[in-house]
């Protein structure tokens, strides 16, 4: 079985959702609130001699960006089901996902 985390954490008076499900090679992350719905998704992948490559798989949001920044980060793809349309809680949400990673990095970024 591959490894699944969920946490919630409050942002800006939000209770936001997020899930984690590590993949060989990959990360898939759904953020939103409750009742869950997958609303967008998109996927961003590593390149080593080039920027990352992106593409919105699914509606429209804030997904590929945040993912295009964690796969370059990570060197990994990355796909995102950002559904929180505040944009207001983008820079924090990604900060949530970036911070989970760091603290869980022997689990998820060595898998």
């Amino acid at each position: 079985m591959e490894p699944v985390e969920s946490l919630i954490k409050t942002i800006k008076g939000n209770d936001v959702y997020f899930y984690f499900l590590k993949m060989k090679s990959s990360i898939f992350v759904w953020v939103g609130k409750s009742p869950a719905a997958i609303k967008n998704l998109s996927v961003a992948m590593h390149l080593p001699s080039h920027p990352p490559s992106q593409c919105q798989l699914l509606g429209e949001g804030c997904s590929s960006q945040i993912a295009n920044r964690i796969a370059d980060k990570y060197k990994c793809q990355v796909f995102l089901s950002c559904n929180i349309e505040d944009p207001t809680l983008q820079m924090d949400i990604e900060q949530c996902i970036k911070d989970h990673l760091e603290q869980s990095s022997k689990q998820w970024l060595q898998y």
